[in-house]
């Protein structure tokens, strides 16, 4: 179970180093391919877009042909992707990139908590993806120290580094035994309609999807708001660094406190705490709380990842499917919620102000609440066979 935590945790790790390395990038970006903020959201757009259409049919791979195996081909798709984003010679090329990278993180996260979940206890699955999610949380830390590190050097070479951290991820995923194999289930399709019609499945929708549009929406107009004002890309990277380090520091909590409680109870707080905070800006706009926005962003992602995971897996197990088939739908939540954060966030902050994109998410984040406590306290829905 070591071994298997060690692969899962260095994959989910090396993935979120490059998510928020991108970030404090995202004015360098805008300056050179001159991308207005609907088009830096199209850029940021093309790896939830490829999750959308990857997470599942993933997922179900995982449980078809092994979880180990689609890891290692996720794994080897981020290098080669992230070599080619480094040395993107064109807009057009950087959207590819970002697109095979969001087809890795499809295959990565579906399949490794699926490889994960399935070889933990289901008393301590919590704590198991808690300890998971302190390193994704460690990756979110060492994130903005490659961003600074490209602003002090290149962009090229922060992101050469990050695809040796594929490389790396890769021989430890070789390395780490099969575990435990979930068995063949129905077809891809029949597992899906199965699945989305579980209480405690969609209430895990809707908890990925909350973190998606708060962290779309701040990721996207905060870096643009405070270039704009002057701040570097050091500045910038700060906070979010200061935040991912609070966030590791809690993931294992999170995790213990899920298995004690119920993963219900520990996402409602981050959510109505990101609700609170995209409402906040929309009524008083300015630097210094834009910059504390991306600090709380790492300690509330904490606590829902590590919620998330537990409250689907258990949809699946009392319905007899393959973990990767759920996780693939939290992926597909995720995804969906990035896309329209960004791009739609775009969009609404070019033609009605950035205060009009941070109210649309607060507002969808306070539906997906009462989503969340009313499916998460339901009994399972009658399914038929």
């Amino acid at each position: 179970m070591r071994r298997i935590r060690a692969a899962v945790g260095i994959t989910l790790f090396m993935d979120s180093v490059l998510y928020l390395a991108l970030v404090p990038f995202l004015p360098y970006y805008a300056d050179k391919f001159d991308l207005s903020k609907a088009e830096a959201g199209v850029v940021l757009g093309a790896l939830p877009v490829a999750i959308l259409i990857s997470a599942v049919p993933t997922g179900w791979l995982a449980g078809r042909y092994g979880a180990r195996r689609v890891v290692i081909a996720g794994n080897i798709c981020f290098t080669a992707a992230t070599v080619a984003f480094a040395f993107a010679p064109s807009v057009g090329v950087l959207m590819a990139a970002r697109a095979a990278q969001g087809l890795a993180n499809a295959a990565c996260w579906g399949a490794s908590m699926a490889w994960l979940t399935a070889n933990a206890p289901s008393e301590r699955r919590g704590e198991q993806v808690g300890g998971v999610m302190g390193l994704v949380s460690a990756g979110s830390i060492a994130g903005p120290v490659f961003g600074a590190l490209g602003g002090w050097t290149s962009p090229e070479f922060a992101f050469s580094l990050i695809a040796l951290l594929g490389v790396v991820a890769t021989i430890v995923t070789v390395s780490a035994p099969t575990g435990r194999e979930e068995q063949p289930t129905a077809g891809m399709r029949r597992d899906l309609s199965r699945a989305i019609r579980h209480p405690l499945v969609i209430a895990g929708v809707a908890v990925a999807s909350m973190d998606a549009f708060c962290a779309a929406v701040v990721n996207l107009l905060g870096p643009l708001r405070l270039g704009a004002d002057g701040f570097s890309e050091q500045a910038i990277a700060v906070p979010i660094l200061l935040g991912s380090a609070l966030g590791w520091a809690l993931a294992s909590y999170a995790g213990r406190l899920s298995d004690r409680v119920g993963p219900v109870r520990v996402a409602l707080v981050p959510g109505i705490g990101m609700s609170a905070m995209c409402l906040l800006l929309a009524a008083a706009l300015s630097s210094p709380l834009v910059l504390c926005s991306l600090f709380i962003l790492g300690p509330l992602f904490a606590f829902q990842a590590t919620a998330v995971y537990p409250l689907c897996t258990r949809g699946a197990d009392e319905l007899g499917i393959g973990h990767g088939v759920v996780n693939g739908i939290m992926n597909l939540a995720w995804s969906g919620g990035l896309v329209i954060g960004q791009v739609g966030g775009g969009l609404l902050a070019q033609n009605s102000g950035d205060e009009a994109a941070y109210a649309a998410a607060g507002i969808v984040i306070a539906g997906l609440l009462v989503v969340t406590v009313a499916c998460g306290s339901r009994r399972p829905l009658a399914l038929s066979v």
